[in-house]
Formats: C-alpha cells, structure tokens, sequence
C-alpha cells in the first residue's frame, strides 16, 4: 500500500488499487496533541477510510442510482470507525461521532434541495458520511458487531467485482435485514428507509448518597421526530420522566 504526498494546491486524498494520494495539508503537516482530549487523529482516520475503499468501491460497485454512495462511501466510514475503535478503545470514538452528529445536523440545515434517507442518498456528503456513520455505528450497537460484519462478508462474497448490471443499495440493505432480529426491524427502517432524528435531553440530576452507594435521579426529555423531504417534521412521541 503506497501513500503519496501532494501540494496542498486542493485537499483531498482519494484511493486507487493500493495507492492513495494524500493531500500534504489534510496529513504531512498534521499535528494530533494526544495530550488533547478533543483532538483526533485525522490522518489515521482518513488512511483508514481511504484504506475502506479497497474493499468498498473497488471490490462493490455500485450502480450510477440512488443510494450508490450507501456501499462506498459510508462503508468506508464504518471501516474507518471499526479501526479507530480497536486502535483508541470505546471511550475515544464519543467524540468523533459528536463531530458527525454536528456536521450532520449543520448539513441538513443548510440542504437547498432535498434530505433524502440514508438508502436513497444522491452524493449528499452530510448524508453518506456523518450520518452513514452514526447509523452504521448504532446498527452494531443494536445487532452486534459480529452479525454486522457477517452481513457484509455474505454481501462481499455475493458482489465482489460485479460485471454489469451493478449492486443497489438494496441489495446490501437485503443482507442487513437477513442479520437483524425481527424486533429490530422497525428501528432498521427508521434507520435506513427514513428521515428519524431522537433528541434526548437531561434536565436536571439529583445524587443522593447511602453508605457506600449513591441514588442517582435524573429527569429527561426524549422525543422522535420524522421529517419529509422538504423538512416537514412530526413529532411521533415525546416522553419525560
């Protein structure tokens, strides 16, 4: 696998059959403060990514349609994501995913046509990025990692250097469905299928202590909310307590 340096005349890295050129500005000049509980490791991560598409892009291929970008884009994010975890642990990937929770609501504010869900997404960055991330992140969370990653062996296996006609992301979303419970299956819809943002809140904390235990009292607002694609929301539920 070689990397190699560019002027930063633009800022990008973009991967080839292992080659990636890398921007001197996004990696060469880079200074992460390990010392800085906010800061990333931005080089790492984009190697990481970059690395993804030798598996998502080069070995998937998706049709020229809707939802194209779901199986290289955001696949390349989770690789990227699954890598950072086994490097940096649980506790560091928190912040990286508010950066993508952030990036992603500042995205849709600012959508001029359309927000479409994750599995129609049209190149819209905010979409196949930081919210394929948080998305692709809560599925593990929800299925388990192994299963997760039993899905894309199987979709791999089944798709892997595809002459035309091309995989859809419905074809992928196929072998996510396969691996989720049916329990689940509501929650993948709203995940994939729909535009669902959850905004979770703490209003206030009371700690009391016993001994050597404490009683922890916390009062919280949580709501969904589901949006059209012109920004048309509906609160479905709103709980407190």
């Amino acid at each position: 696998m070689r990397i190699i340096e560019f002027p930063r005349y633009a800022s990008f890295a973009q991967s080839f059959p292992n080659t990636i050129p890398y921007s001197e500005s996004i990696g060469f000049i880079a200074k992460v403060d390990p010392d800085d509980v906010e800061s990333i490791d931005f080089p790492f991560y984009v190697t990481a990514h970059e690395i993804g598409h030798q598996w998502w892009a080069h070995q998937i291929i998706g049709a020229d349609v809707q939802g194209s970008t779901l199986m290289s884009e955001t696949m390349s994010q989770y690789s990227a994501l699954m890598v950072m975890e086994k490097e940096y642990g649980k506790p560091a990937m928190k912040k990286f995913l508010k950066y993508e929770m952030d990036d992603y609501l500042m995205g849709r504010a600012q959508e001029n046509r359309k927000e479409v869900p994750l599995m129609m997404v049209e190149n819209q960055q905010y979409i196949h990025y930081n919210k394929g991330s948080m998305i692709m992140y809560s599925l593990k969370d929800y299925i388990g990692e192994d299963s997760l990653n039993s899905a894309m062996r199987r979709y791999l296996k089944d798709k892997a250097y595809q002459e035309p006609p091309f995989t859809t992301a419905k074809d992928f979303y196929a072998q996510i469905k396969r691996s989720t419970p049916d329990s689940l299956k509501e929650t993948l819809s709203d995940l994939f299928e729909r535009i669902v943002v959850y905004d979770n809140k703490v209003r206030n904390v009371t700690v009391q202590k016993s001994n050597d235990q404490y009683k922890v009292t916390m009062l919280v607002n949580t709501s969904k909310t589901r949006s059209d694609s012109l920004g048309k929301q509906k609160m479905l539920w709103l709980m407190i307590g």
